[in-house]
């Protein structure tokens, strides 16, 4: 990446430039696709919890990772339920219940 920073993008008078901008690029690579992520977890951008409500769209830089759970065993056998599944109320219920889960585990994470 270096090089092409170097010979292709303009940055042949700012190699340290040039190396601030590939490190964050593979910090960012490293924090979204993580190869220790557990089985049925997933990581996911969020707001981070320091940038407060502004109401503006968050900026790339604002974001943290957070890595969420996207289902429980707990969650699978309510689902797997005879009621479960083929009632709609169920799952709506068990659609609002792991919402409120995945915030609840962002926000533990650092993110609003």
């Amino acid at each position: 990446m270096l090089h092409k920073f170097l010979n292709e993008y303009g940055y042949e008078r700012g190699p340290v430039v040039a190396h601030a901008i590939i490190a964050d690029i593979l910090t960012l690579v490293e924090q979204a696709y993580a190869t220790d992520l557990p089985p049925r977890h997933v990581y996911w951008p969020a707001v981070a919890v320091a940038n407060g409500a502004t109401g503006k769209t968050p900026e790339i830089r604002d974001l943290v990772h957070v890595r969420l759970h996207l289902v429980t065993d707990a969650e699978v056998a309510l689902l797997s339920a005879d009621q479960g599944v083929d009632q709609p109320p169920a799952r709506r219920t068990f659609n609002q219940q792991r919402f409120v889960r995945w915030c609840q585990e962002a926000y533990d994470q650092g993110a609003s």
